[in-house]
């Protein structure tokens, strides 16, 4: 794991009667070395029943919104989601809808008309603009949960009717930065995404926090798809790094390649000892 690019250094130190104590802060990025920007463009990868998960989900993410206006409905980070009506729905995805970013999945036999019951009852969350934000969607198929994560902490949670994630509907490729409401309708995410990466179980808090601040291999367990976006610029492929080789073409319109990516915020804290200890008379 290298670093590849540093932002900000912040120093604190406490005087006491015999020593310092320095802490020193360093924002790094962890082996990330580009984000794309998306603006009326997306990746499409092609629909493949490997990226079909059946007992549990994860969908991750890392992303810096950048909208100047209002945000449409439908407005996807990820979306793989089929509505044809009340009793043809079928996959998940993470989108913008009545307020906030949701998490949205389709289980069971595929009837139980989500959209028509409210895709407002999902669980949701804020993004702020021009900020880097982990966000990560799950759903397990014994507490028939859906849950929405916030740089790895637990925000909502929804419980689902219940059964395995269903695809016997799903008609459209796999999109990152496009959603596709039940008109057909596209709307196109703005700003910067990197690290996406779908697993075929539910994650919880522990694990999100154990690897979402720097790049994983592709081989991890029950890891199924996964696009770090660290690519030949000039390639409009992306590579999914996993044995799945579910690789996804840029449709590029607008948007372009970004060395703006997420960091950790990394401290240490240092005593020096035995200094001498002085007090100015200011009477």
């Amino acid at each position: 794991m290298s670093v590849s690019r540093s932002q900000n250094m912040v120093g604190v130190s406490l005087m006491f009667n015999r020593g310092l104590l320095i802490s020193l802060c360093l924002s790094i990025s962890l082996g990330q070395e580009y984000s794309y920007f998306f603006e009326n463009d997306d990746l499409e990868i092609p629909d493949n029943n490997t990226l079909n998960p059946s007992s549990g989900i994860t969908i991750e993410a890392w992303v810096s919104p950048s909208f100047t206006g209002a945000i449409d409905d439908f407005t996807g980070i990820a979306h793989y989601l089929t509505l044809n009506g009340p009793t043809q729905e079928s996959g998940f995805s993470l989108m913008y809808y009545d307020g906030a970013w949701r998490f949205i999945v389709s289980v069971g036999s595929g009837d139980h008309d989500i959209y028509g019951d409210g895709l407002e009852v999902w669980p949701g969350i804020d993004l702020d603009i021009d900020t880097w934000t982990h966000i990560a969607g799950t759903y397990d198929n014994t507490s028939n949960e859906a849950k929405i994560y916030k740089n790895g902490q637990l925000q909502e949670t929804f419980t689902t009717e219940s059964g395995d994630l269903n695809w016997d509907f799903i008609n459209i490729d796999y999109m990152i930065g496009k959603g596709v409401d039940p008109g057909s309708n596209e709307s196109f995410f703005e700003g910067n995404i990197d690290e996406i990466r779908l697993w075929d179980v539910a994650r919880d808090e522990t694990a999100l926090i154990a690897d979402m601040n720097g790049p994983l291999v592709g081989n991890e367990n029950n890891l199924i798809g996964y696009w770090n976006f660290d690519e030949d610029t000039t390639d409009a492929t992306i590579n999914d790094i996993t044995a799945n080789n579910n690789d996804g073409t840029l449709n590029q319109v607008d948007g372009y390649w970004d060395t703006d990516v997420f960091t950790e915020l990394q401290c240490e804290d240092y005593v020096i000892s035995e200094l001498p200890f002085y007090h100015s008379d200011t009477t």
